[in-house]
């Protein structure tokens, strides 16, 4: 999905930790193809390493996660 995603000049975009960005700071009116892993595991280096633009979530420091439900609600 993310080869035919980039094919058709979609950019591709994942919440994960080692983001750079916070999701509020990116372009959401470009063509984009969110991906999201597993709840447990999230997405694996393979598929990360795919991934265009990787984005965080902040969170209070007290807040150890997110589950993914709530995750790409907020997304």
């Amino acid at each position: 999905v993310i080869e035919w995603a980039r094919a058709k000049g979609f950019r591709t975009t994942a919440a994960d930790i080692s983001g750079r960005s916070s999701y509020t700071q990116i372009d959401w009116t470009k063509s984009r193809l969110i991906v999201f892993g597993s709840e447990a595991q999230g997405l694996g280096e393979r598929e990360l390493e795919m991934i265009d633009e990787k984005v965080v979530i902040p969170m209070e420091n007290e807040v150890e996660s997110l589950n993914l439900a709530v995750s790409s609600g907020i997304i």
